[in-house]
């Protein structure tokens, strides 16, 4: 299955097939080689993207995988799935539903739940729904958001 796949290439051996190149986590573990190596499998956390309707179809055979920890929901594209592509709505009733099903399976599996959240807002009601793990916007948007910030400051003058 792609989650079975996914465990086998972010773990290493005996776990897993993943290759080695821990060049950013390596110097910011603090830890020999050696020492991340044994201690790589254990600390890297899995999560299957659910994004879409045959990921939420089968997200209890997902969750039942040895080696996944949790699921990630990515909401826009879940929410294209689900409209068979007609518009992007995270908020439409059938990705809230999706997401409550999500959370309630995971918690019954005992794993985690991520999501990405465009906003505050969508991050807060991500929680209120009970995710473990929200992403707040990217990089880009939040630089973006920022830059517009500080325009509208640098324009009152």
């Amino acid at each position: 299955t792609d989650a079975a796949s996914l465990v086998e290439y972010c773990k290493y051996p005996p776990l897993g097939t993943r290759s080695w190149g821990p060049y950013v986590a390596l110097p910011q573990s603090g830890l020999t080689a050696a020492e991340y190596l044994r201690a790589a499998n254990y600390e890297t956390i899995v999560l299957a993207m659910i994004e879409t309707r045959t990921a939420l179809d089968a997200i209890d055979e997902i969750l039942a995988v040895d080696g996944i920890d949790g699921v990630f929901v990515g909401p826009s594209d879940l929410s294209i799935a689900l409209s068979a592509g007609q518009g992007i709505g995270p908020n439409s009733e059938p990705v809230l539903v999706a997401l409550d099903l999500v959370v309630r399976m995971a918690r019954a599996a005992g794993k985690y739940t991520g999501v990405f959240a465009e906003t505050g807002d969508w991050a807060r009601m991500a929680a209120g729904v009970g995710f473990d793990l929200i992403a707040v916007g990217n990089d880009s948007s939040l630089l973006m958001l920022a830059a517009h910030q500080e325009l509208e400051i640098a324009r009152r003058l």
